[in-house]
């Protein structure tokens, strides 16, 4: 847990940079590098992440760090949550018209 947040507060960080400008974001990439970045946490828990991006996937509007911290606080509550060796799936769809 306490690794978790150490993560978290790096990240944080980095989530100050830039203007807070608003610009399109790969939400595929993003998802992959906060899942790199928990990689080591989700290791040692014997987690299993698996990922469910639809292909098609449009950019996203938003402030890259604004996002990238928002995700990775919801992923590390839900690491928090869930038991040693527990699967987790991360979906990220296009919404329909």
């Amino acid at each position: 847990m306490y690794r978790c947040k150490g993560i978290l507060g790096g990240l944080s960080d980095l989530s100050r940079e830039g203007t807070g400008e608003q610009r399109p974001t790969d939400l595929r990439l993003l998802l992959e590098g906060i899942l790199r970045v928990v990689g080591y946490q989700l290791r040692s828990q014997g987690i299993t992440v698996t990922r469910d991006f639809d292909d098609g996937l449009p950019l996203l509007l938003g402030n890259e760090g604004e996002l990238r911290q928002a995700f990775l606080t919801v992923l590390i509550n839900a690491l928090e949550a869930m038991d040693r060796g527990a699967s987790h799936t991360i979906r990220a769809k296009a919404a329909g018209p």
